[in-house]
């Protein structure tokens, strides 16, 4: 499990396609000394196995599946991606949870310089972006950040200089691809409502019905 706080900024330095697959070889200073093959890394939001490790880098396998459901393809010629390690037991959840497991990628609409900040407008596929609501969370690229508007197929993010400087929005361009993994909460509850509409009475099934008669 991560919380979407980046922690470093890695820079692709080799990749080797191998079938449908891609070894991506990534240089990272400050945290590849902490990883052992085997342990996680979410790499702009998509858990990876690290397969190698020593000195600086990491090297990790993509799989055709995660091609074909995250934008990791293409970012991985940008050459740069935003880096975290897993939450430990003891950790702070200073973002939200994230789990690393990409629902759907999205396109960057258009970029506003706002002075002190800016406004990203991400067109998100509409299967998706109902898990979305106003102020909730979002991870981007395995960035937390709070949905701040929602207008049609575009969910609109406020980017502080803080995250413009520690992660890889400020390299973003219109039309560029990115990682989009919504709210698990939202998920659950849809999840829950729908078997509670098919009737099925099994214990633990919520309905709007049980909802009201709990005081919700």
């Amino acid at each position: 499990m991560f919380t979407g706080i980046v922690q470093e900024i890695g820079e692709v330095i080799g990749t080797l396609r191998t079938g449908g697959n891609i070894r991506a070889t990534i240089r990272a200073r400050k945290i590849a000394g902490l990883l052992a093959p085997g342990s996680s890394i979410a790499v702009n939001g998509t858990c990876l196995t690290a397969v190698e490790t020593g000195g600086d880098s990491f090297t990790a396998d993509i799989v055709e599946e995660t091609l074909r459901k995250t934008a990791m393809a293409s970012q991985l010629e940008r050459k740069l991606v935003n880096l975290e390690l897993p939450l430990r037991a003891d950790g702070l959840i200073d973002g939200h949870i994230v789990l690393g497991h990409i629902d759907t990628t999205g396109v960057i609409a258009t970029v506003e310089d706002r002075g002190e900040s800016w406004w990203y407008s991400i067109r998100i596929p509409g299967e998706f972006l109902r898990f979305i609501v106003h102020t909730g969370s979002i991870a981007v690229d395995g960035v937390s950040l709070t949905a701040a508007d929602i207008e049609g197929d575009l969910c609109r993010v406020s980017i502080i200089p803080h995250t413009m400087e520690n992660t890889i929005f400020r390299h973003y361009r219109s039309g560029d691809r990115v990682n989009i993994e919504v709210d698990v909460i939202g998920k659950y509850v849809e999840r829950m409502l729908g078997l509670g509409k098919k009737g099925s009475g099994s214990p633990g099934s919520l309905t709007i019905e049980s909802l009201k008669s709990q005081g919700f």
